[in-house]
């Protein structure tokens, strides 16, 4: 193989590896959205990072995650995104029990939803039906 065949499939696979990794980050994108709706939805308050000392503060946080801390006797709970909306959720005790209790639920009607659409793939004539009162008999099939 010359040198000209070996980094001509070079562009190519710089491409795949450019595509996959916005990929990744729309999907990081998504989740981020996701997870800041639910964190509304369950009583954390957003607080955008509309001054440069804000801005500042919000980089030097974990991204994306949940991070809890005292402030005197109560846990606070903050959550940062400096990326897609630039912005700190900030929540009690009560928003975070709320948050999780949301997302167990969503957890939960994404594994339905899933679970619905492999049903409706099903080939029930083949496999038969799950409660046994249902199945054909024996002597109804031969």
């Amino acid at each position: 193989m010359t040198s000209n065949n070996r980094l001509s499939g070079r562009p190519g696979a710089l491409l795949i590896l450019v595509c996959a990794l916005g990929g990744c980050a729309a999907i990081e994108r998504q989740e981020a959205v996701d997870t800041e709706k639910l964190l509304a939805a369950a009583g954390f308050q957003m607080r955008p990072a509309d001054s440069a000392e804000r801005l500042q503060d919000l980089a030097s946080m974990p991204p994306h995650t949940i991070v809890a801390r005292r402030e005197g006797a109560k846990t606070v709970y903050t959550y940062a995104d400096a990326q897609n909306c630039r912005c700190l959720y900030v929540g009690g005790a009560e928003a975070y029990a709320e948050y999780g209790r949301l997302e167990v639920s969503e957890e939960i009607a994404r594994d339905m939803s899933a679970a619905s659409m492999n049903a409706a793939s099903m080939n029930w004539d083949v496999w038969g039906s799950w409660d046994p009162r249902w199945a054909p008999t024996w002597n109804s099939i031969f």
